[in-house]
């Protein structure tokens, strides 16, 4: 057990975790966990290949099992603009924008909707 606490140490800025840390961190994670992170990888790779449609389906798959997931929202929003689906885009990036107003990228996402602005969307 004092071999596993001085494994965790350097993960928790040195601190030796008490029982309660340790049980916490050994815990399972829960299926629907494992699975939502799963697509969230998976939407990086398919992004990063330019793969639109496919990111698109594992942000979608990520808000089915995690609704309030903002990133996913955004993930999907972005996707949504490369395929030229601009209407999902508008709705999913400025519902991403309500709810995370304060987000990190949130001027950017607003930018890439007042550019949106004048485009047509797709109809898929």
């Amino acid at each position: 057990m004092e071999e596993l606490r001085e494994r965790v140490r350097p993960h928790l800025g040195g601190e030796v975790p008490d029982d309660r840390v340790l049980l916490q961190i050994l815990t399972p994670a829960p299926h629907r966990a494992i699975l939502a992170r799963v697509l969230r990888n998976l939407h990086g790779v398919y992004a990063a290949a330019g793969e639109w449609e496919r990111a698109a389906r594992s942000a979608d798959r990520v808000l089915r099992l995690v609704p309030e997931e903002t990133d996913a929202l955004r993930d999907r929003g972005l996707a949504y603009m490369e395929l030229g689906h601009i209407e999902g885009a508008r709705r999913d990036l400025g519902r991403y924008l309500q709810l995370a107003p304060d987000a990190a990228d949130a001027e950017a996402i607003r930018e890439r909707l007042i550019d949106a602005a004048g485009q047509r969307t797709v109809l898929h």
